[in-house]
């Protein structure tokens, strides 16, 4: 037991170096890889916050759109209202005329 112990502590000694360069290059290749997921994530959100963004300036559009469609529409009844009375009054001109003769 004690032999394989020496060799094994001989083997860590002379390959020490090799194993701390190794275990610091692959946390270096892992941040790296952290680091371009991180970008890819970002890249992602600020794609979301744009189309959330380019979502909310249509919305509004369409807001204004409905209000000048509305205000179309009011206007249109108004205009409705003032044609069925002026009708109204044609025909009562027209029976009040017919009325009298003329």
């Amino acid at each position: 037991m004690g032999m394989k112990m020496i060799l094994v502590n001989l083997l860590l000694e002379r390959y020490r170096t090799a194993l701390v360069f190794s275990y610091r290059t692959l946390v270096l290749i892992l941040m790296l890889i952290a680091i371009q997921k991180i970008d890819s994530l970002n890249a992602k959100l600020i794609s979301i916050a744009t189309d959330a963004s380019d979502a909310a300036e249509y919305a509004e559009q369409a807001f204004g759109l409905a209000e000048v469609t509305r205000s179309a529409a009011i206007g249109a009844d108004i205009n409705a209202s003032k044609a069925v009375k002026a009708a109204e009054a044609a025909r009562s001109e027209c029976l009040f005329q017919a009325l009298q003769g003329k």
